[in-house]
């Protein structure tokens, strides 16, 4: 296929090599550049500075490759990507929109650098499967007794207790355990675990 290259201007000046003896460069027509037709063409494309079109004879193999040539080589789906923006080139567009999730940077969407976390690590897991870009998610939940920690990126042990307290007298009931901590205590008789969800100042053994 001949290889066809997009002038913007209207007017190619001559282009002369100062020598001895000057040579020059005939001026481009539409015809050499692969303007061929005369005609307009479904899919074609109109030289910039004459009445002639480039209609594809291979189909949208030779549209491909003329629209990467005048810089239409986006796509605009996937990852990030919400749509293309401005005129197309047999499908494809210049610049691409993203959605919330993703930045332009000139070339590509790109994740922005929120999205870092692959909640894949010891004890994470998924927190919003909705909420991700490249793979990659911006917070994790993890499983008990561990919880997510924003400064470290990672789930720690959210375990308090030692179970050797004031009237404490071991691990409670279905208590969970990491680091030597647990979640719940057994009491005393006629004492009950306080946790703060029975708005206790603290997780301790009262009567």
């Amino acid at each position: 296929m001949k290889r066809i290259f997009y002038y913007t201007t209207t007017a190619l000046v001559l282009s002369c090599g100062i020598t001895q003896a000057q040579t020059c460069v005939p001026t481009p027509t539409c015809n050499s550049l692969g303007y061929t037709s005369s005609t307009a063409c479904d899919g074609g494309l109109k030289c910039p500075f004459g009445e002639a079109w480039y209609c594809p004879s291979g189909g949208s193999q030779d549209m491909t490759e003329l629209c990467s040539l005048m810089g239409y080589t986006q796509t605009c789906t996937g990852s990030g990507y919400s749509g293309g923006t401005g005129q197309t080139c047999n499908g494809f567009y210049k610049e691409c929109i993203c959605d919330n999730t993703a930045d332009w940077n000139g070339t590509i969407c790109e994740c922005k650098s929120t999205y870092k976390y692959t909640c894949t690590g010891s004890y994470e897991k998924v927190f919003n499967k909705n909420d991700t870009c490249g793979g990659k998610y911006r917070i994790c939940t993890c499983e008990s007794p561990y919880e997510w920690d924003n400064s470290s990126g990672s789930c720690v042990c959210a375990a308090k207790n030692t179970c050797t307290g004031e009237h404490e007298i071991g691990p409670g009931y279905n208590y969970k355990t990491c680091n030597g901590l647990y979640t719940t205590c057994e009491c005393e008789k006629d004492y009950y675990w306080c946790a703060a969800i029975n708005k206790c100042t603290s997780y301790v053994c009262q009567e």
